[in-house]
């Protein structure tokens, strides 16, 4: 089910057999695992690849490369997607409610409701330049929302497409969505004049402004 690069060398998974396991790429190796008590379903990996967060009908968040144990929190619904906010202690977790929540990794406390789509949140990615969180809905709509200030800056439907996915490049020049129509979509953030982009209305920007 999920499989994250931890650096050039190390490659962290997990699955449906409710296991997770660190493996060394280069010598075909498995450096640790570890037993879990649910299906995770997606996973997040801090930028420092000290933590890994596993989602499922809640949250777990894992401290890494032992895989220990750190914090646990229900949410509810099936998380869809994760991801941690650079600079922060937080993550957030897009649900299959259509929620996205985003949680303190250092405090036991629910989530807080970030924003919300008409289908389910099946992707999440960062523009950390602007400080702006990018979901994408299976109903065919991305949500621009400032972490910050948990403000929604604006939604962006792109014509007859249905999402299944969202992924961002390392350094958050470039995202791109699965479609449904088994294409792909990708998205050149570089063409934003951030943050002068990120204070317009969404509404005045069209698919062709932001995809390749």
């Amino acid at each position: 089910t999920v499989l994250k690069m931890l650096d050039a060398e190390r490659l962290l998974s997990a699955g449906r057999d409710e296991k997770a396991a660190i493996w060394h790429v280069g010598e075909r190796r498995q450096i640790s695992a570890q037993g879990l008590t649910f299906w995770p379903r997606a996973a997040a990996v801090s930028p420092d690849a000290q933590r890994a967060l596993f989602t499922h009908r809640g949250a777990a968040l894992y401290h890494l490369p032992d895989l220990e144990r750190v914090r646990v929190w229900s949410t509810g619904s099936v998380g869809r997607c994760a991801v941690f906010l650079p600079g922060t202690e937080s993550f957030v977790i897009g649900s299959a409610n259509g929620k996205t929540y985003v949680f303190d990794s250092a405090s036991a406390q629910p989530g807080v409701l970030l924003n919300a789509h008409d289908g389910r949140v099946l992707g999440a990615a960062v523009h950390a330049a602007s400080h702006t969180l990018i979901t994408a809905g299976s109903e065919g709509r991305l949500h621009f929302t400032d972490w910050q200030t948990r403000q929604l800056l604006g939604s962006l439907a792109h014509a007859d497409k249905k999402f299944t996915a969202l992924y961002a490049s390392p350094d958050g020049a470039f995202f791109a969505t699965g479609n449904q129509d088994d294409s792909m979509t990708l998205w050149d953030m570089r063409a934003l004049d951030a943050p002068r982009l990120f204070t317009l209305p969404f509404a005045k920007t069209t698919p062709d402004q932001l995809a390749a």
